[in-house]
């Protein structure tokens, strides 16, 4: 175990699969996620993505949903995801499947709607949260105080080429695990209630952001500074509670 700027991390070196997801009270657990096709002839958005029982929870904020910014092939979208605690739903899955070894920046979460890399936002959300991954370095930032970013962790991953990066978020708790890839697997966890150094999901705010081969920044148009990737090839999304 750990201390990382008041977070607690645990380490291991295997991943086991998801635990208790069969008997989850929400209504968008894995057996109905939101998969988004980001690579091949064309990128595709699975039908469950805009059925009526993800709508209140998923939000494109991308004018096309999905879109090619660089040219690269590997598809770029910007997602508003609306979490429920009340009804079971306080918790994001994102299963982040690779085609290739990730290149630039490739994922990005935060609760607030402008992150954009390096846990940097446009001022927009006091104490934000960003899990950003960038080649293969994972890492976790905090915005305290006078948009001061402290980086709570920074990992270089294994070789993601034809990997899953599983990385789940809660209310002050992110969680990753690794499978498929070529050196093994690996899964971590940090948690900050006491501290409150991670996503804050409360009444005040229920809703995170994710971005894939780009950052989220701006949402409405090409990412912040040029920041996109290529690699992400699939992402498969459901919410626990």
């Amino acid at each position: 175990m750990t201390r990382i700027a008041s977070c607690v991390l645990l380490l291991a070196s295997m991943a086991p699969g998801p635990e208790g997801e069969e008997s989850s009270p929400c209504p968008l657990d894995s057996s109905r996620a939101c998969v988004l096709e980001l690579r091949g002839a064309g990128p595709a958005i699975g039908p469950a993505c805009l059925s009526e029982t993800w709508r209140p929870f998923l939000t494109f904020e991308l004018p096309d949903r999905v879109s090619d910014a660089n040219g690269d092939g590997h598809a770029e979208t910007v997602l508003r995801i609306d979490l429920d605690p009340a009804r079971g739903c306080g918790c994001v899955v994102f299963r982040v499947a690779f085609d290739r070894q990730p290149a630039g920046h490739v994922v990005d979460i935060g609760d607030s709607p402008t992150v954009d890399g390096f846990g940097g936002d446009a001022g927009t959300t006091p104490k934000a949260a960003e899990v950003h991954l960038e080649d293969r370095r994972l890492s976790v930032y905090s915005d305290l105080v006078n948009h001061t970013v402290d980086n709570l962790l920074g990992l270089e991953l294994p070789d993601l080429g034809r990997g899953v990066l599983e990385l789940r978020v809660c209310d002050q708790y992110f969680g990753f695990a690794i499978t498929g890839a070529a050196q093994g697997g690996l899964r971590g966890e940090m948690h900050a209630v006491n501290s409150q150094r991670l996503f804050s999901i409360t009444e005040e705010n229920y809703s995170l952001w994710a971005a894939f081969n780009r950052v989220v920044h701006v949402r409405g148009g090409r990412p912040a500074q040029g920041r996109s990737g290529s690699g992400v090839r699939r992402v498969e999304i459901y919410l626990t509670p």
